[in-house]
């Protein structure tokens, strides 16, 4: 509340400023994200809505300010704004980008199975991402040219991630599992990149080794994010199936059942992927 009334005062005095705008209207999205409440979450964002809808009235050809128009049209999911907005920004400008949001729109359009339209976000995209490894260590850098999307703080783990999953539903888990390998590289604590990596092992491939390294990257994901439930779905079915012939038959049945209990109860906190 300090912070919109700090910046209320400067939108006062700076209402064609496109960066005290956006301040505030950003303001209001993150604390629309904190609410539990889906009227009062509503109600903020339509306050942010409001103030780029207003500033858009004298600077209409300003991509950004269409940008978050569509960010808040994906984050509370209708789809009519969402693709009224994207259709006016491709119009403006087709090359123009912004990682998080198309990246948070392409996510929206694979959860609502619309894969033509999340294609043609994501190849946009990912042809953008330029990985290098650094030899000093080994470590998974960005090129230089990435530099000039810095200000957007990008993160461009999740796009790899949300590629990974288009091309896991297309069954090519080929170009899936570049992705993922990416994603983890650039960002070894991406828990459900971990996870759907070894969804393809453990889906596509029979052999004790290729479950044996599912079960390694179901883990790994569990430790990364102990809250996330879908580890833990995966596991359970690993040894609820017996996969890896278990000697202790029992004791594997007793594993899944456990694993099972957790990921329900995570499941009922209302998480999504």
């Amino acid at each position: 509340e300090e912070a919109v009334s700090l910046y209320t005062r400067l939108y006062k005095r700076s209402a064609g400023d496109f960066g005290v705008v956006d301040a505030l209207g950003q303001t209001y999205v993150e604390w629309a994200e904190r609410i539990q409440n889906p009227v009062d979450r509503l109600e903020k964002f339509k306050k942010a809505n409001d103030l780029y809808e207003t500033y858009l009235m004298k600077k209409s050809r300003d991509v950004g300010a269409h940008f978050r128009l569509l960010d808040i049209a994906v984050r509370i999911t209708n789809e009519t704004l969402i693709d009224g907005r994207y259709k006016i920004i491709e119009k403006l400008n087709k090359k123009a980008i912004n990682f998080p949001i198309l990246t948070r729109l392409a996510s929206y359009y694979i959860d609502k199975r619309r894969l033509s339209d999340a294609r043609k976000v994501l190849d946009k995209l990912i042809p953008l991402i330029k990985i290098k490894i650094r030899e000093s260590d080994g470590a998974y850098v960005l090129d230089p040219s990435m530099n000039k999307f810095s200000n957007q703080k990008p993160v461009y783990d999740e796009t790899l991630y949300q590629y990974g999953r288009l091309q896991t539903i297309n069954l090519d888990f080929v170009r899936a599992l570049w992705a993922l390998s990416n994603a983890v590289g650039l960002n070894p604590s991406n828990a459900k990149a971990y996870n759907l990596m070894g969804e393809i092992y453990y889906t596509t491939d029979e052999r004790p080794e290729a479950k044996r390294m599912a079960i390694s990257l179901f883990e790994t994901a569990q430790r990364i994010a102990p809250f996330y439930y879908k580890p833990y779905v995966n596991l359970g079915h690993l040894y609820f199936y017996n996969d890896l012939a278990f000697k202790d038959e029992e004791g594997a049945l007793f594993k899944a059942l456990g694993y099972y209990k957790v990921a329900y109860q995570l499941y009922q906190m209302g998480q999504i992927d």
